[in-house]
């Protein structure tokens, strides 16, 4: 028999993506929290969904990250 590990838990690259889809999500979501948990985890399906309806534009992006860009 084969024996097959599953690992759980976030690796460094898919943090990286994932905390930016949360603030954006965020923004996008006029502040609900629970919805920037939901893109943290679902951060793939979140922009294909953003991409596909056009939900992402750079003002959104500057809003979110304004704290960074000053």
């Amino acid at each position: 028999m084969s024996e097959t590990k599953i690992k759980y838990g976030y690796s460094f690259p898919q943090i990286i993506f994932s905390l930016p889809t949360a603030m954006i999500g965020y923004t996008i979501n006029n502040g609900s929290i629970f919805w920037a948990i939901v893109d943290f985890f679902f951060w793939p399906l979140v922009w294909l969904k953003w991409f596909i309806c056009q939900e992402v534009t750079l003002s959104i992006i500057k809003k979110s990250f304004e704290w960074f860009l000053k």
